[in-house]
């Protein structure tokens, strides 16, 4: 078995492979490789980033790899195991997604090669499609793939002609990298595999069976218990630093269950298998536990670089040791991005803001937590008499508008001055 078949086995990446034989002997030599993503929100989550990296360890072990972005079929629709039909995007959304998403891939990935499906439908027509693709499709064979049959067995739910059309697009795209780009693999999650040995028929099909395509597909992320994995308590975990901040991305790794470490260290570190056993074998003995931690700073890395971790780790430092002068201008602007900013007041008076911040339920008790020390702006304790406390106010912003309103030790406030 080539070696690198026995590493992605070995890390829980390997769901099904059309012919292991072909795939390591096509690997032994180095082949070309595609995986598609399809631009159906302004970012790629979480999910994306195991095929992602996936993509990246093929990179790393000498092969090429080309990332597609489906602004073809990201205008249809894949019905692979949704509930219900998509609602179709115009082609100026779709572009505005296209352009995010390019820019998260080419961020993973270094220097490639992105391929967009527009490219080779644009111009088109039905009949060449339906003589040149669909002649070579049986809608029994169609309707048989678990992506399309558990729509149809849904009472409350059917499946448009478009969406039961996508995986003759997705066909033609293996089909159309397979003679452009000499694409022998390609790589999905679990719920392309009809999409995926779709396009492998009709190469067959098309070309002859003696003509070596093969499919990998990768598991999909999901939790001990089985459910989904990739949303926060704030919803969806996006890639986009704009969507979700590094200082957020951060903190979703560090949350993992003790469950779930095992299973993701593996699938997404670079470290090796023994590293990594070494470290969940440490963590057993260690009173806070490391894996959670190392793997944060690593993926917070691959997919943010190593200022977005830098960052996040003086966001971090700061807000515990109260060491808020070592923060950059961005460090305070990624703290906002994090939904930090609790209020941008009309008033700067320190009664106020510590009621309408919630750190403190009245004026009275806002009094006695001044007076026993307990409130702070920028590590700095406040202090007043009695005399000075009605008209207390804030005067220290960082880079002229940010102060961090702080009572006790782990209650925080970002308080962002008014234009």
């Amino acid at each position: 078995m080539n070696a690198f078949i026995q590493e992605l086995k070995q890390r829980g990446l390997v769901s099904q492979m059309t012919d292991e034989t072909k795939i390591s002997d096509l690997m032994d030599n180095g082949l070309s490789l595609y995986c598609g993503f399809d631009p159906t929100a302004e970012s790629l989550h979480v999910g994306s980033l195991l095929p992602l990296i996936t993509m990246l360890r093929f990179k790393k072990a000498g092969h090429t790899v080309f990332p597609l972005i489906g602004g073809a079929t990201g205008m249809i629709g894949d019905p692979s195991f949704k509930a219900q039909e998509r609602t179709l995007n115009d082609a100026e959304t779709v572009d505005r997604f296209k352009a995010g998403i390019a820019g998260q891939i080419k961020n993973i990935l270094g220097d490639v090669e992105l391929v967009d499906n527009h490219d080779w439908t644009v111009n088109l027509s039905i009949i060449d499609f339906l003589r040149d693709v669909g002649k070579h499709f049986s809608v029994n064979a169609m309707m048989s793939k678990d992506s399309v049959r558990s729509r149809l067995e849904r009472d409350d739910q059917g499946i448009s002609f478009t969406e039961f059309s996508y995986q003759l697009l997705q066909s033609m795209d293996f089909h159309h990298l397979l003679k452009a780009k000499d694409c022998r693999l390609q790589l999905g999650g679990s719920d392309q595999w009809g999409n995926i040995t779709a396009g492998i028929d009709l190469i067959h099909r098309k070309e002859g069976n003696d003509v070596v395509a093969t499919g990998l597909t990768i598991p999909l992320l999901t939790k001990a218990d089985g459910t989904k994995f990739g949303k926060s308590e704030s919803g969806a975990v996006w890639l986009s630093s704009a969507m979700t901040s590094p200082f957020d991305f951060f903190q979703f790794w560090l949350k993992v269950a003790d469950a779930d470490i095992p299973k993701f260290f593996k699938m997404l570190s670079f470290k090796s298998i023994e590293e990594i056993d070494a470290i969940l074998e440490a963590d057993k003995e260690r009173p806070k536990p490391m894996a959670q931690q190392l793997l944060a700073e690593e993926l917070t890395v691959i997919v943010h670089g190593q200022a977005g971790l830098d960052s996040v780790l003086r966001n971090i430092k700061a807000l515990f040791d109260n060491n808020f002068d070592s923060l950059q201008e961005d460090d305070f602007i990624n703290l906002e991005k994090n939904g930090m900013v609790s209020v941008v007041p009309e008033t700067l008076n320190v009664l106020d803001l510590l009621v309408s911040t919630g750190l403190a339920k009245s004026k009275r008790q806002g009094r006695e937590f001044i007076h026993s020390g307990a409130v702070q702006v920028n590590g700095n304790k406040l202090s007043a008499t009695e005399d000075e406390m009605n008209s207390l106010e804030i005067t220290d912003f960082k880079f002229g508008k940010f102060a961090v309103f702080q009572r006790g030790k782990r209650e925080f406030r970002l308080i962002k001055k008014p234009a």
